[in-house]
């Protein structure tokens, strides 16, 4: 008898979404200020967190390609996240 076949009927023929993408950059940084890239064409918002993982502070409707001031950070390593909706991915940036 021959082996049945599995169902391979598509569920959706629709192209799955794009992974969102998200950088920062100088980092490493000593001008206290690093632009945002993703390629997301909606507002974000940017979360950066000390290295005991304290929020230090939030900037809501960030679009790519804004800059974000961080005159008031000393020297250290800090996680910038970037959160839409459920999505939320983290980079680390290191402040010279």
């Amino acid at each position: 008898m021959p082996a049945s076949s599995p169902d391979c009927t598509p569920v959706s023929t629709d192209s799955p979404s794009t992974p969102a993408a998200f950088d920062i950059f100088p980092n490493p940084n000593n001008i206290k200020e690093v632009r945002v890239t993703t390629n997301n064409e909606k507002a974000i918002e940017i979360a950066l967190y000390d290295s005991t993982g304290k929020c230090l502070q939030q900037w809501q409707n960030i679009y790519s390609g804004d800059s974000l001031a961080l005159h008031t950070l000393p020297t250290g390593t800090y996680y910038v996240t970037y959160i839409q909706g459920n999505t939320r991915m983290s980079r680390t940036l290191v402040v010279r």
